[in-house]
């Protein structure tokens, strides 16, 4: 089973098909014998695409976001109306989101329970998707083939957070020394103060949480390793025997940010 979400939204229907490129940004020169050499570079951003369906009717193959808190009331239906204009905040906010997507191969028996007597299901995961992104374009589609269901072909770019720097030259004080720059920080890539904890959403990773206060997704080890005992315990709670080192996290746990 595929879930695939756009910052906190859950897509009613999963995408029969998603394509991501990572564009190259290498460069082929041409040398004087007409030879030819390839200059690597670090790749470019990476594009994703695909088209999902907005129903207009709830179908029993359709997905909708279930509150953890309140595991015991139903998903409830949302028009195609509802995604359409979540879509349009996204674009007209210029800010970066979270792209997720999680795969798990559906259940395969796995014993059986010893109290109800039926065979244990048990999913097997296989690997996920945590990018942020941009919304660069979307095109709304209405087909009589679809009835009144939407069609959206959606682009994603890849995006790297930033912040600029002011390089000072001062002169220097006697002659013949050499001048020296001192480099200010002018604009963290965040316009917040990094706070100490953060309370986990549905849709969330490890790998998100940490290039959005840290601006390295590589240090959702740190994150980990200061909340093991937290992510450990509410992984068990849910039914698995680990997180996987962190893979597995709920909404309403609350993280330490070392």
């Amino acid at each position: 089973m595929y879930s695939v979400y756009l910052e906190k939204m859950l897509l009613p229907v999963t995408p029969s098909k998603i394509t991501i490129k990572t564009k190259g940004q290498n460069k082929t020169i041409d040398l004087i014998d007409s030879s030819q050499i390839n200059i690597l570079k670090q790749p470019g951003l990476s594009e994703i695409s695909f088209d999902i369906l907005l129903p207009q009717e709830e179908y029993h193959f359709s997905n909708y976001w279930v509150d953890k808190s309140k595991e015991n009331e139903p998903p409830k239906f949302k028009k195609a109306r509802h995604y359409l204009d979540k879509l349009e905040k996204l674009k007209v906010s210029r800010k970066p989101f979270t792209f997720v997507v999680w795969r798990e191969r559906p259940g395969v028996a796995h014993g059986v329970d010893k109290k109800t007597k039926n065979m244990k299901l048990q999913k097997t995961h296989l690997y996920d998707t945590c990018m942020v992104v941009s919304l660069e374009s979307y095109e709304i589609k209405e087909d009589v083939e679809n009835g009144f269901d939407v069609i959206v072909s959606i682009n994603l770019k890849q995006f790297n957070a930033y912040g600029t720097k002011i390089v000072t030259i001062r002169k220097p004080k006697k002659d013949g020394d050499k001048p020296k720059a001192t480099t200010t920080k002018k604009r963290d890539p965040s316009s917040k103060e990094k706070p100490k904890t953060y309370k986990v959403v549905n849709g969330d990773c490890l790998w998100n949480i940490a290039k959005k206060y840290y601006a390295d997704a590589g240090r959702w080890k740190n994150i980990y390793d200061s909340n093991k005992e937290t992510i450990e315990k509410a992984a068990k709670v849910h039914g698995r025997s680990s997180s996987s080192n962190g893979h597995w996290i709920y909404p309403g746990i609350v993280l330490k940010l070392p």
